[in-house]
């Protein structure tokens, strides 16, 4: 609130969502999913997921992505 540095206000998410450096001034980095049409199947199911193992959905598809990541997922993309 207190900083007025405007170079550092060019490298926020708000700034420029497509280069950034920080949201707020905090080291964050955000991803902004989208299904449509058929997609939505695989959203619901997903969102049915999470809710079954009782994990905020966001949460729930970090985890599918770090074990993707980490090659704990047989599917390749």
């Amino acid at each position: 609130i207190n900083e007025k540095d405007i170079e550092l206000c060019r490298h926020c998410y708000w700034a420029n969502p497509i280069s950034y450096s920080h949201i707020a001034l905090k080291i964050i980095r955000r991803l902004d999913l989208t299904w449509s049409e058929q997609e939505i199947a695989y959203y619901d199911n997903i969102r049915k997921i999470a809710e079954q193992d009782n994990v905020p959905l966001p949460d729930f598809v970090k985890k599918i992505i770090e074990n993707h990541v980490q090659g704990k997922c047989r599917h390749k993309i």
